[in-house]
């Protein structure tokens, strides 16, 4: 059976960020709220890039005055992203199970610059659909209740044969 690291690699589609009351299991909230979407790539070097966005989120200025700053701090307010490395707990062999150490370098918010973020690791294989979840192991407090973070993707299609181009846009960066 191929490794955990070897089936972690690649890139994976946001299906669901929930928080489950660790007391009541049918008491689930959705922290994020709205609809949102986003990729997690883990890259074969050890690397990872997670963003998350709000699909409400207004479309800003482009080139090197990026927008308004009142549409800035909106878009800001429904963005997650970080990046850096990943360091993996190898499970024994053929394990579904590990946890895997997100060391953040850029993010936003900003508050995640420089830390480490430990989560519980899962793969599954439901109906021929890979799925990873993430958990953080450790309950959090939201709204006054203890609950677990659950973060549930999906493998991407492959995209490394398709190109088709989208609607192109002028370089706004130029002046």
């Amino acid at each position: 059976m191929a490794s955990f690291r070897s089936r972690l690699v690649g890139t994976w589609e946001l299906v669901s960020f929930r928080a489950l009351n660790v007391e009541d299991a049918t008491d689930v909230i959705h922290p994020l709220q709205g609809d949102w979407h986003g990729l997690i790539i883990y890259t074969a070097d050890g690397y990872i890039s997670v963003q998350m966005q709000n699909r409400e989120v207004p479309r800003t200025g482009g080139g090197p005055v990026p927008g308004k700053p009142e549409d800035l701090a909106e878009l800001t307010r429904r963005t997650t992203n970080y990046t850096g490395p990943y360091h993996l707990e190898e499970p024994e062999e053929g394990g579904d199970e590990a946890k895997v150490h997100h060391e953040t370098t850029i993010a936003i918010p900003s508050i995640y610059n420089g830390i480490t973020q430990t989560r519980l690791a899962r793969l599954l294989n439901e109906d021929g659909v890979e799925q990873l979840t993430l958990t953080t192991g450790e309950p959090a407090m939201i709204e006054g209740v203890k609950r677990d973070i659950v973060v549930t993707w999906r493998r991407a299609k492959d995209n490394s044969t398709s190109w088709k181009p989208r609607q192109e846009v002028s370089a706004p960066f130029s002046r």
